[in-house]
């Protein structure tokens, strides 16, 4: 009878101890589970603000030259017609939905600001290498005598946000890039 007694008090342990390892392979469970939904949360708004971080309104090029002509950083500049477009940056106006195209009104300045809204995204990789095509000719042009305008080729501002593409060479690029960024 004492054996009896023995043996059933050391199950009951056993199953005392099964169910504390039970209790604890149910908690680790449910904490790597927790890991797994917090990580995956963390990596949605990532996601969302990586995505998000690319798009623009749908803005009227109207509304964006307003903007422009109106900003006290585009003020020695002069609006262009798709004629200088053409000319200028060798891209036609009839290609895209819209453009704002401003150069320098001073003819040795290089001072200038495109903003183009592309039909597609994919527009916008041709608009980069017709924008870097033309720094190269202008630093070409400008290096052996104008090293304040070279200075200025050299930190100029290309941007895309959403179908919108952002050129600008002048003192401040970053002030005239912010005149955009608050309308789109």
């Amino acid at each position: 009878m004492k054996n009896q007694l023995y043996q059933l008090n050391q199950s009951q342990k056993f199953n005392h101890k099964n169910t504390k390892m039970r209790k604890r392979t149910d908690y680790t469970r449910f904490k790597a589970l927790l890991t797994k939904a917090v990580f995956l949360v963390i990596l949605f708004v990532f996601l969302a603000l990586v995505y998000g971080a690319g798009t623009a309104k749908n803005v009227p090029m109207k509304k964006i030259e307003k903007a422009m002509t109106s900003s006290k950083y585009t003020q020695g500049m002069q609006v262009q017609t798709p004629r200088e477009l053409a000319r200028y940056m060798k891209l036609s106006s009839t290609d895209f939905e819209g453009f704002y195209y401003a150069r320098s009104t001073e003819n040795l300045a290089v001072d200038e600001v495109l903003v183009i809204k592309a039909k597609s995204r994919a527009q916008l990789n041709e608009l980069k290498d017709a924008v870097e095509a033309r720094v190269d000719q202008q630093t070409k042009n400008y290096q052996g005598y104008a090293p304040k305008q070279v200075a200025k080729l050299k930190n100029f501002k290309l941007l895309t946000k959403g179908k919108y593409l952002f050129y600008c060479v002048a003192d401040k690029p970053d002030k005239i890039s912010e005149v955009l960024t608050d309308v789109i």
